[in-house]
């Protein structure tokens, strides 16, 4: 899916290990689509891509959106993998 938007907000990055013993890291960007009625959308961007990204500025995202359940409770996540 892709998804035309303004950069708003770059949260902190959040990094970690995983249960294998190797680092990881990653970030949240929040986007202002375009249109009429604009809407926010947050997603998740690797630590790379949101060292590149700045503020203001307007990108087509290639997006992956996924649901899955843990306890009979639904979670949806929404990664960046590519920018134009």
């Amino acid at each position: 899916m892709n998804i035309k938007g303004k950069i708003t907000h770059k949260l902190p990055l959040k990094s970690g290990t995983s249960q294998a013993g190797k680092t990881w890291s990653r970030g949240e960007i929040v986007i202002e689509t375009e249109g009429q009625y604009p809407k926010k959308v947050c997603m998740e961007v690797t630590a790379e891509m949101h060292e590149k990204m700045q503020i203001g500025a307007t990108h087509t995202f290639h997006l992956n959106i996924e649901s899955r359940e843990y306890m009979e409770k639904w979670y949806s996540s929404i990664k960046c993998w590519k920018y134009e």
